[in-house]
């Protein structure tokens, strides 16, 4: 009797005993690092366990800079697409809930690594140099002026004159404005180029302008004709 009341216990005990596993969830990939407003963009997670495929449950995914939850998916196709981001920087984590669909067997829940992705708006790009022809040997001053419809952009501009640096990373002021001034440049036609390289709300830009530089000597050959005609 003692014998089979200890046989019926201890498979009582064999058949509600639970296996747990715990489970890890990464944000894999995005369709892009960064995009425009209204751009639809796909994230997409993927989870394991410590005891082989996780076999069901549903991620969340949520937007931790507004604490918006973007949507839900299950293990089995893990990935949601949003299209109505604001600009700005937007640190994505996705959670799985877990399972216990399988009893006894159970997944236990986890959260994500921060995947931050950029929602950037157009800018606009201006350069411009005074004077514009230069003289050469002579102090110029070259411009950039970055724009948007909404808001003041911020970061840094690099200039350039055709493949040559000029100045790089030239930090915006409170009013958009970047510039240097330089006398090294020498005689004949260049192409200068302006690279805003964008922050955490509006987009990359890039724009040139032709800068004509007189040599010296030609800048006296001018004056002298002047003086002498009149």
């Amino acid at each position: 009797m003692i014998v089979l009341l200890l046989a019926l216990v201890s498979a009582a005990r064999a058949q509600t005993e639970v296996i747990a596993a715990r489970t890890t969830i990464a944000l894999v990939a995005s369709s892009s690092e960064a995009s425009a407003p209204g751009d639809a963009v796909t994230f997409t997670a993927q989870v394991d366990a410590d005891r082989g495929a996780v076999p069901g449950g549903f991620i969340d995914f949520f937007d931790e800079a507004t604490m918006r939850w973007l949507g839900r998916a299950a293990v089995a196709s893990p990935a949601i697409t949003v299209a109505d981001l604001a600009p700005g920087e937007h640190p994505i984590r996705a959670h799985y809930t877990g399972t216990t669909d399988f009893m006894p067997f159970i997944a236990l829940p986890s959260s994500s690594n921060v995947l931050v992705h950029r929602v950037q708006a157009p800018s606009r790009l201006e350069v411009s140099s005074s004077p514009n022809p230069g003289v050469a040997g002579e102090p110029l001053t070259v411009s950039a002026v970055v724009s948007a419809p909404a808001g003041t952009p911020t970061g840094m501009v690099t200039f350039r004159d055709g493949d040559h640096g000029l100045m790089a990373r030239v930090r915006l002021d409170g009013r958009g404005r970047a510039s240097f001034t330089t006398s090294a440049l020498p005689g004949g036609s260049h192409l200068l180029s302006a690279e805003y390289e964008g922050d955490s709300r509006f987009a990359r830009v890039t724009t040139t302008v032709r800068l004509e530089i007189t040599a010296r000597s030609d800048a006296w050959s001018v004056g002298s004709a002047e003086v002498g005609s009149d």
